[in-house]
């Protein structure tokens, strides 16, 4: 009993142990898995060299080797640059006189990497990349325009004070005109200079006319905008008719405008037309101005008024100047001038790797 005490745990695993490898070896031997399999039957078929011809091929290769026309240089990592003929523009080693695929002559020059129509050391200097082809289309010093073409027209893309004149992109943008409808509806005498007057009239875009008795040389309406200025009484003989005519009116001011309202009549209704202007920038930063005669506005440190607002234009004049410029509506061919191209899209599968996708003026050059 000692000993069962001592040593069961270890016969009870050595018991388990042994039932678990019968078992195995059952589904083994029931399986078939367990026996080993037959060898396959080897299958002799006899073969016939023709040694003849054979020697004559072992001769051929050993005098005359094969060999594959292929040019080294293509495959070759090296400095390339984009031929300089437009219609070309493909890599060829640097430094090659003549394209040899082309046969267009390179000539000497500056390098322009990225083929976007700024030489290498000016994009350098101007804080540019040089192996970007799309930053001429970034404003680098943020004055609207452009860094391609401030370069092209002279100015400099890293200066926001070194731009073009804003006023040469100024055009009208659209105009509206309004009209406000004024009737005098009576008129009372006060004294000898002071009348009182029925008034109405009718804001812009509304349906409701607005209602108000003022005196002469007060103001009136919503804002006070409109001036009773005064009442003529004037009455003549019409000797055709025979009869007095009234031709007594009310003045009656709207800011730099005045209407008179005759007493009695169609004359007694009158109008206050009113036009306005909004101007714009076609290139360069964003900028839209409303205006009417008279107003003034500023655009790049200068002052200018505007002097008449006609059917199709606007006609402005910069102060202490007397020349006057008129400003219409941009036509396409002034949009489709100035609107910049899209960047282009690199394309992976038509340019090395590392190499810009080539641009669009002649003569660029690539490292």
């Amino acid at each position: 009993m000692d000993f069962l005490k001592k040593h069961g745990e270890k016969l009870l695993f050595i018991v388990l142990l042994a039932l678990l490898g019968g078992s195995v070896a059952l589904v083994l031997g029931n399986s078939g898995l367990g026996e080993s399999a037959p060898k396959p039957m080897k299958k002799t078929t006899p073969v016939e060299v023709d040694v003849s011809r054979l020697d004559a091929l072992l001769a051929k290769i050993t005098v005359e080797p094969p060999s594959i026309e292929v040019g080294m240089g293509d495959f070759t990592a090296g400095h390339r640059v984009y031929c300089r003929n437009p219609e070309d523009r493909t890599l060829i080693p640097y430094g090659t006189e003549i394209c040899p695929y082309c046969d267009f002559e390179q000539g000497e020059g500056p390098i322009d990497s990225d083929g976007d129509g700024i030489y290498d050391e000016d994009e350098i200097a101007y804080g540019m990349d040089p192996n970007d082809p799309n930053d001429v289309f970034e404003d680098h010093d943020g004055d609207g325009f452009p860094s391609g073409y401030e370069v092209k027209n002279d100015f400099l893309p890293n200066d926001p004070e070194s731009r073009p004149a804003l006023a040469d992109f100024m055009r009208l943008k659209e105009m509206s005109r309004s009209v406000l409808t004024m009737e005098l509806r009576g008129v009372s005498q006060l004294t000898d200079e002071i009348s009182s007057l029925q008034m109405r009239w009718l804001y812009p875009g509304e349906q409701q006319w607005q209602r108000d008795i003022v005196r002469t040389g007060s103001t009136f309406g919503r804002r006070k905008e409109f001036t009773a200025v005064n009442f003529v009484e004037s009455r003549r003989w019409d000797e055709v008719q025979e009869r007095n005519v009234d031709e007594s009116y009310a003045t009656i001011r709207f800011e730099d405008n005045e209407i008179k309202l005759m007493r009695s009549g169609t004359g007694r209704r009158g109008n206050f037309e009113k036009s306005s202007a909004t101007l714009q920038l076609i290139f360069g930063p964003e900028w839209e101005q409303v205006v009417t005669i008279g107003s003034s506005f500023e655009l790049d440190k200068k002052t200018y008024k505007v002097v008449d607002i006609q059917n199709e234009a606007v006609v402005i004049q910069q102060a202490d100047s007397d020349t006057e410029l008129t400003l219409r509506k941009a036509t396409q061919e002034e949009l489709d001038e100035l609107r910049p191209p899209e960047p282009e899209v690199q394309d992976e599968m038509m340019a090395p790797e590392g190499f810009p996708f080539p641009g669009g003026f002649p003569g660029d050059q690539i490292p």
